[in-house]
């Protein structure tokens, strides 16, 4: 409940979450990872979808420094 998330591509262009399914598929104690799926406008105003994405994957740092992969 409440997830979101912002994309900000390689030109610096940011897309906001319209829709978003966030599932964690695992846990230690510096890393989390989780696939995704969602639909992404740039302006939340109007809600046009702009992309979508099924079947995404991220992993992430806890406490650390480093981008997410």
């Amino acid at each position: 409940q409440g997830a979101g998330m912002i994309v900000t591509d390689k030109d610096g262009k940011t897309f906001y979450s319209k829709t978003i399914s966030l599932e964690i598929t695992g846990i230690s104690n510096n890393e989390v990872s989780a696939e995704f799926s969602g639909s992404f406008t740039e302006d939340p105003s109007t809600n046009n979808t702009v992309f979508s994405i099924t079947g995404g994957k991220l992993k992430a740092v806890i406490g650390g420094n480093t981008p997410c992969n």
